[in-house]
């Protein structure tokens, strides 16, 4: 049997459909960091904005002048709209990682349509050699049986 007979044809596909499959994994799991570092983003300023009021509750209002008051609050403000922004940020990157993720299943869906063609294509082959080892073994039956009549 050549080797030509057992060469499964689609070989150089699987392996770039492997190398598609790394590549969306690679992608996925850099989305997911992105994801997690946006999300630590926003517990730092829900940290700060936590820790600013816990200040100003714990001064009294007299204890403050109007213009340190007025900084305090700019800057809540400031903070609340940080973290409305950030968890904007959030919900767009969390929309990219489960797009990234269903790229992900549709190419390992891919891969493995290949890789049941490749397993198909081996048991074909088995099979074939099996049966060319059955007609060999019956030839030479054949042959045996035949010469010892003779």
């Amino acid at each position: 049997m050549g080797g030509s007979m057992a060469t499964f044809r689609l070989e150089q596909v699987l392996d770039h459909r492997k190398h598609l499959e790394e590549a969306a994994q690679t992608d996925l799991s850099r989305a997911q960091r992105r994801l997690q570092e946006e999300t630590a983003h926003l517990q730092t300023l829900e940290a700060r904005r936590l820790q600013l009021s816990e200040r100003l509750r714990g001064e009294p209002d007299a204890a403050r002048s109007v213009s340190v008051s007025s900084l305090y609050h700019d800057y809540l403000h400031r903070l609340q709209g940080d973290m409305a922004r950030q968890a904007d940020r959030i919900r767009i990157q969390a929309g990219v990682v489960e797009e990234k993720r269903r790229r992900l299943v549709d190419v390992v869906k891919q891969r493995k349509v290949i890789e049941t063609l490749k397993q198909q294509h081996r048991e074909r082959q088995r099979r074939k050699l099996e049966r060319h080892f059955q007609q060999f073994a019956d030839d030479a039956g054949i042959a045996a049986y035949n010469r010892s009549r003779h």
